[in-house]
């Protein structure tokens, strides 16, 4: 079931058609609102029913530079501690956005990953609960 966001349509529409890339010993992709057998077995391999993907970059969906982005995931990583994670991006599949150096942290609850969204600007996180189906949280606030 897709949840019916607060952000703006155009913004929305971004999110909603990412392609949402993990990378590790398994590489796999997802997208927003779909099923994904490689989250359910990856958080069946971490012990946990929920999991987030996380980026730091281009707070509030302002575009900054590179060394930015990089020194602010660098501070959400500090921030989720030794908490299990696997690298990956998010990426626009139309190219005009570039892609975001982003995280899947194993556990995280929905009001978690949001406080961690809050905390770096972002006007969405997406959460992935027991049935593997990623979802949309938005964090409209930070657009203000």
């Amino acid at each position: 079931m897709t949840e019916r966001s607060s952000l703006p349509a155009a913004l929305d529409r971004v999110y909603r058609s990412a392609i949402y890339r993990v990378f590790g010993e398994s590489y796999f992709a997802f997208r927003i609102d779909r099923f994904s057998p490689e989250l359910a077995a990856w958080q069946v391999e971490q012990g946990v029913e929920q999991s987030a993907f996380l980026t730091a970059c281009n707070p509030a969906s302002r575009q900054l530079g590179e060394g930015e982005n990089r020194t602010r995931q660098a501070l959400l990583l500090d921030a989720l501690g030794h908490l299990p994670c696997m690298p990956g991006q998010g990426e626009d599949p139309s190219g005009r956005w570039p892609a975001e150096a982003s995280v899947l942290v194993a556990g995280l609850d929905p009001d978690e990953a949001r406080a961690l969204g809050l905390k770096f600007g972002q006007a969405a996180v997406v959460h992935i609960g027991h049935d593997a189906i990623p979802r949309l949280l938005a964090i409209p606030e930070t657009l203000d």
